[in-house]
């Protein structure tokens, strides 16, 4: 974590969320709506100077359609160091949009409405920001997001080109394939002055590839001998999908959308933003014509992901896929779906989980109001009181003759009460009733314990549970299976990208700042096509630091537009069997499960229910037993309170 000062706030960092070329972003700790900007090298006068002034122009339009700086970060030395700006939650970059993988994985149900309404919105966007006086410079696909509504967002905001007193803060960077040509002629972008203009041809390049699918308008097939790459085309102006260019030395590349799909207006502001460079359209244009085709689209009978222009008399996406093999979007149909699947419900229905319940017993209860004393106790009774009037009688007589032995007559009597043989057998049975009612209790609560807690109820829940975590697994196979297939198709598609970037040998092509030595540091490290860019990511290697690989990765991403799709029947039939079989295992496997479980909680279930009724049954004896044993001890313990006092 570290800490920062701000014009108004302090601010703490928490997790890193990216890093680029020039620095890092992080969490803002004390806002979850702002990230922090930190560059890796402190910014320069002229830098810190545009984004002192960055902050000066913000306002709420700047914040919807731009990652605008809001606040500056400075150091514990007072220097700038960073700034803050809105956190764009579920934003991904624009490049996501181009191909069908990457479509099908972030935009899983948009179809070519939502790329044309997406173009609607980027020109939308950048009209906005025009009006409020900022030319963008850089616009390129890594630098623009968006989301799953179609919304825009520009980053990398402090590359911008803005105006001041004294004249402009520049913007000094910028990709080929998204530079119009008058200021490719320059050869640098050092204190070029942006316009509109500029802007209006990397607003097209962008538009042309969302509704192209990633295609960019100056490559295609070359017809000459000439070595022409995307620069030079756009140097002389050779846009491949020209209805107008006589001699081209350029055709659309195989399996491309033909440019007579689109709207007439849109075909003509096409041509006027690559070969009319004094009349390309500005953004409100585009953005007029774009709501036109979004609001004017027909979905195919086929798949909901399968939208096209109206104007068109059959779905060009099935045309493609059904005649010469290019798949544009990976719809629900790529893999097989199996008929099994469909009876999920219909089998976990019958498997039905009863709940027991236990009504709690009691073990309150009272004696009966009264009981009979045995002949033997009464005559035991009255024959010990017998022996007290007789002792009583005794004294008088004595007293009457000597008063000398008034006391010996009342010990005696004392004595005879406390140890009589009468008495003491009475208490005795006062105790063995006492014992017998208390025995009976004890037994009673024994029964209740066993009856409202029984331990296979314990047992019954676990397997109850053990059921429903089962029948759970059986109704995500469809998910499952859905899951399997998204990974089947990652693998085919990937696979055939990955063969198609390996006829791109490093040494052949022209790479930004990438010179014999840096190529010869990646060949070292078997780093020598496009396909194996990708292992840069998870190796090092000295001297390639994050600058050089964003660029290799950006080059190699660049070169993937061109990639077009055509699945590999055998593989995907391959594939297909191998999930349907995999996920008709798993579904035989669950089911005999689901039986066996079933059957051995219906078991426990009948265990239980039987054990209750025979405790039940010994409840109601022993709660009979406890209400006649209390009778005999309480009746019989009020008999013979007064002798045993």
């Amino acid at each position: 974590m570290q800490a920062y000062r701000g014009l108004h706030n302090t601010y703490s960092t928490g997790n890193e969320i990216g890093r680029g070329g020039e620095g890092q972003v992080f969490e803002v700790r004390e806002n979850q709506t702002l990230v922090a900007k930190v560059y890796t090298e402190l910014p320069d006068a002229e830098k810190s100077a545009k984004l002192q002034h960055m902050v000066s122009l913000q306002n709420q339009a700047l914040h919807t359609f731009a990652a605008w700086p809001q606040d500056l970060l400075f150091n514990h030395t007072g220097q700038i160091t960073g700034f803050t700006m809105r956190r764009l939650n579920g934003f991904v970059p624009l490049h996501m949009l181009f191909n069908p993988l990457d479509r099908k994985k972030t935009f899983p149900d948009k179809g070519y409405n939502f790329l044309a309404h997406v173009a609607r919105n980027l020109a939308t966007a950048l009209h906005q920001l025009h009006t409020a006086g900022i030319i963008i410079g850089d616009i390129n696909e890594g630098n623009i997001l968006v989301d799953t509504q179609g919304y825009i967002a520009f980053i990398d905001c402090d590359s911008f080109q803005l105006r001041r007193q004294s004249g402009y803060f520049f913007c000094e960077v910028g990709i080929t394939r998204y530079t119009p040509p008058e200021l490719l002629e320059r050869g640098s972008f050092d204190n070029v002055v942006r316009t509109v203009n500029t802007d209006a041809f990397s607003l097209a390049v962008l538009l042309f590839q969302l509704l192209f699918m990633g295609r960019h308008p100056y490559a295609g097939r070359n017809l000459s001998k000439e070595d022409i790459d995307e620069e030079k085309a756009i140097r002389t102006g050779e846009f491949a999908y020209s209805l107008h260019r006589k001699h081209k030395k350029l055709s659309p590349p195989l399996n491309s959308l033909d440019i007579r799909h689109l709207p007439d207006t849109l075909v003509t502001l096409f041509h006027q933003a690559f070969e009319q460079p004094d009349q390309r359209p500005a953004p409100a244009h585009w953005a007029k014509e774009l709501d036109m085709l979004s609001k004017n689209m027909t979905r195919c009978s086929e798949t909901k992901l399968h939208t096209y222009p109206s104007h068109l008399k059959e779905c060009p996406w099935c045309f493609y896929k059904n005649n010469r093999g290019p798949v544009y979007f990976l719809d629900e149909n790529y893999l097989r779906s199996i008929p099994a699947l469909q009876d999920i419900e219909q089998f976990v229905n019958g498997f039905k989980i009863d709940e027991i319940k236990i009504e709690k017993l009691s073990v309150s209860y009272t004696g009966w109001p009264s009981a009979t004393i045995d002949k033997q106790f009464k005559s035991l009774k009255r024959l010990h009181y017998n022996f007290l009037w007789a002792i009583a009688v005794v004294s008088i007589l004595v007293i009457a003759i000597d008063r000398i032995y008034v006391p010996f007559p009342f010990i005696m009597g004392i004595a005879f009460h406390f140890f009589s043989p009468l008495r003491r057998k009475l208490s005795l049975e006062l105790n063995r009733r006492r014992m017998r009612y208390e025995t009976a209790h004890q037994q009673l609560e024994h029964i209740v314990e066993l009856y409202n807690n029984p331990p296979e109820i314990i047992q019954y829940k676990q397997l109850a549970a053990q059921l429903s975590k089962t029948i759970g697994q059986f109704r995500m196979l469809p998910n499952e299976f859905q899951q399997m297939k998204k990974k089947a198709e990652e693998r085919l598609y990937n696979t055939e990208l990955y063969n198609y970037l390996q006829q791109f040998h490093i040494s052949n092509h022209t790479i930004p700042s990438f010179g014999p030595a840096k190529k010869a540091n990646l060949y070292k490290n078997g780093i020598i096509n496009a396909a194996q860019i990708a292992q840069l990511q998870t190796i090092k290697i000295t001297g390639m630091g994050p600058k050089n690989i964003q660029t290799l990765l950006t080059w190699q991403r660049q070169l993937a537009t061109g990639f077009v799709y055509i699945p590999d029947h055998t593989l995907v039939d391959r594939e297909t069997t191998l999930v349907n079989q995999h996920i008709a295992s798993r579904k035989n496997m669950l089911a005999n499960t689901i039986l066996t479980e079933y059957k051995n909680l219906q078991y426990a279930k009948s265990g239980i229910l039987g054990r209750k009724t025979g405790l039940e049954k010994q409840y109601e004896e022993v709660l009979l037993q406890c209400r006649e044993t209390l009778t005999e001890y309480e009746v019989f313990q009020k008999w013979i309170t007064p002798l045993v006092k």
